[in-house]
């Protein structure tokens, strides 16, 4: 199965019957259009889901509004004049379980605003532990490289907060290389007694010059070498939807270049604080970490499997 931006396949026959509470209306008086939605009604800490969006009618922009955050739908004209799109969204292991979160997605046609809105349970999900003893510099790093660690950080933080007018993924995403997880998402890492953040990607076995593929199509929005990652590379897929690559030993593409799914960006290694070759791989969506384990999987069904069973038409 796949699912992409132009509203691939996607599986419809999903377990759950109706339960979350939906609502529409026109923000001022004009006719309705017809909108229907594929959506959870629960999700795990940490997994990404998928939103899907079936408007009749001529549509001029719509954004999902999700935990605070806005993420823009791209939406494509299907036969009969059908607007399609889709959506992904999701958590990070170190938020907090909720119930009832609401979703909103806001379609906008005609110079009309159009909400609707459902509510989504956030489910504790357990993650592993990891001790580790490190030297002590590789957790406390020297005074004289603060003002760089600070300025790298303020550099992702921007570039996780990218809102593309392109919408590039699409599901599943290419597996960057072949080699075993070696440290899976979320795990709390626990250096020399200390606890640290959690892990916000996977780690993948390979040798120093293994090549690795971009995740999705997508252009590069930033590149460097910096303290903790090593050599980076960080490609915008659009829809608030980011990859990135660490500790690599060649980078093999520049900032604003545009790489298509699967495409060489550079080579594993070992750069920046690591104990020995490997891929960290991690996907942001919104500016929240999620398990980038999931999206590649060719099946999807971690993504699907607590949908609705059908869609709900409003008039």
């Amino acid at each position: 199965m796949s699912l992409s931006t132009g509203f691939g396949r996607m599986r419809t026959g999903l377990k759950f019957s109706l339960s979350v509470l939906l609502s529409l209306w026109a923000i001022s008086s004009a006719s309705a259009l017809e909108v229907s939605f594929d959506a959870p009604d629960k999700v795990f800490l940490g997994e990404p889901f998928v939103v899907s969006l079936t408007v009749s009618g001529d549509v001029e922009k719509s954004t999902l509004s999700w935990r605070g955050r806005n993420y823009p739908m791209f939406l494509s004209v299907a036969e009969g004049g059908v607007s399609k799109g889709v959506g992904l969204l999701g958590t990070d292991a170190a938020s907090s379980p909720a119930e009832g979160e609401v979703v909103k997605i806001w379609v906008r046609s005609k110079g009309v605003n159009y909400m609707s809105r459902w509510k989504i349970d956030v489910i504790s999900k357990s993650y592993p532990a990891e001790r580790l003893s490190v030297p002590p510099a590789m957790v406390n790093p020297p005074g004289s490289e603060r003002d760089r660690i600070a300025r790298e950080k303020k550099a992702v933080r921007k570039v996780l907060r990218a809102h593309s007018p392109e919408l590039y993924w699409s599901l599943p995403m290419v597996r960057p290389v072949e080699g075993i997880v070696t440290s899976v998402y979320g795990k709390k890492r626990i250096y020399n007694g200390i606890p640290r953040s959690r892990h916000g990607g996977v780690d993948y076995r390979a040798s120093v010059g293994t090549p690795v593929k971009s995740a999705s199509s997508g252009r590069v929005i930033l590149t460097g070498d910096h303290y903790y990652a090593g050599k980076s590379v960080y490609v915008d897929h659009g829809g608030s939807v980011v990859s990135m690559y660490f500790h690599l030993s060649e980078i093999n593409v520049r900032e604003g270049q545009f790489v298509r799914s699967g495409e060489v960006i550079g080579k594993t290694g070992r750069s920046g604080r690591v104990t020995g070759p490997h891929l960290h791989f991690g996907v942001s969506v919104g500016g929240r970490m999620v398990d980038p384990s999931i999206l590649v999987e060719e099946d999807l069904e971690r993504l699907t499997e607590s949908n609705l069973s059908g869609r709900m038409v409003f008039p």
